[in-house]
């Protein structure tokens, strides 16, 4: 089977645990982070460039508002390793960034199962609001919803 792993890939206990879990089962495993995207201070560390303080506030801005052009990046950059892989399952680790439009391509053009997982409590009032706005609008497009907390099984059941 062919898999994708979407999500922030910010511990190896997450999205990396199940990229492992599938690999060590036999299945061809891809990793898709956003993390790298949003992070600046790492890039300018690498090319041995002086901090840009603005670009990581942009940097910021875009991971928690979930807008602007590195949004746009990430959800192109999955289309594009989705139409190539041609996975057959897709696992979303709370899909924080992922777009509905980019979930309807994808279901469009290949065959692909979509699965969602979060082991947060997403609908709490404590959750980033623009988080979960994008989650609620996205459930209906995964074919399976996989949640650790039993309150949010009943909320689910009545959405």
């Amino acid at each position: 089977m062919k898999i994708i792993v979407v999500g922030d890939w910010l511990a190896d206990i997450y999205e990396e645990a199940f990229h492992n879990a599938f690999k060590s089962l036999g299945h061809e495993s891809y990793a898709f982070g956003w993390l790298k995207y949003f992070n600046y201070r790492l890039e300018a560390q690498r090319y041995r460039l002086k901090r840009n303080f603005i670009l990581e506030l942009i940097a910021k801005l875009q991971h928690k508002l979930n807008f602007g052009p590195t949004i746009n990046i990430i959800n192109k950059e999955l289309i594009k390793l989705a139409l190539n892989v041609n996975p057959d399952l897709i696992v979303f680790y709370r899909g924080l960034h992922v777009k509905p439009q980019t979930l309807t391509t994808i279901k469009k053009k290949t065959q692909t199962n979509l699965f969602f997982y979060n082991n947060d409590d997403f609908l709490s009032k404590h959750y980033n609001a623009v988080h979960k706005k994008n989650i609620v609008l996205n459930l209906k497009y995964f074919d399976h919803l996989f949640v650790y907390r039993e309150k949010n099984v009943n909320e689910l059941e009545k959405m």
